[in-house]
């Protein structure tokens, strides 16, 4: 299923209810939203139930669905929406747990490890540090863009990444 109507057709029947469709489309994307999901979750069930979540939202919210932009870049925007929301609604939470609820900087290479190696250590790191470290090393948001969807100042975004880059460093 590469053919660009199909995928779009696909997607149609998604949001018109279709489970069949909805199944295929999660099939389809879950090794691709799962990968991301990984990166920003401190657990494998936790990214599992933030793939939930966002193909949740993909299929049911349409002021989120972009015509012009192709279906990745739309799931991967949700999966960061969710990420953000779900970091905001726990710290307004009393437990204050993530996920029971609903680099472009080349000095730090990780070549040496595997994907998983990777994904154990950023999994390793405080919730808020592992969420600015992706959005800012592998989604390219700027620390204005990060203190601004997180409800944090600038200066926490980089003294947190700097913090989390220290915590991957020590882990090596």
């Amino acid at each position: 299923m590469t053919d660009f109507v199909e995928l779009k057709a696909l997607v149609f029947k998604c949001r018109k209810g279709s489970r069949d469709a909805q199944k295929k489309f999660y099939l389809h994307y879950h090794a691709f939203g799962l990968r991301i999901c990984l990166r920003f979750a401190k657990s494998r069930e936790c990214a599992i139930q933030i793939l939930n979540e966002s193909c949740y939202l993909f299929f049911t919210d349409t002021k989120l669905f972009e015509e012009d932009s192709s279906i990745e870049n739309q799931l991967r925007k949700i999966i960061i929406k969710s990420v953000i929301d779900d970091y905001n609604q726990s710290k307004n939470d009393k437990s204050g747990e993530q996920c029971d609820s609903s680099i472009h900087n080349n000095s730090m290479e990780l070549d040496p490890f595997s994907e998983n190696d990777t994904l154990l250590m950023l999994q390793r790191l405080p919730d808020l540090d592992r969420i600015i470290f992706n959005l800012y090393v592998f989604e390219d948001y700027s620390h204005e863009e990060i203190a601004r969807e997180l409800w944090i100042n600038i200066e926490e975004s980089v003294l947190r990444l700097k913090a989390a880059r220290v915590r991957l460093k020590a882990f090596c």
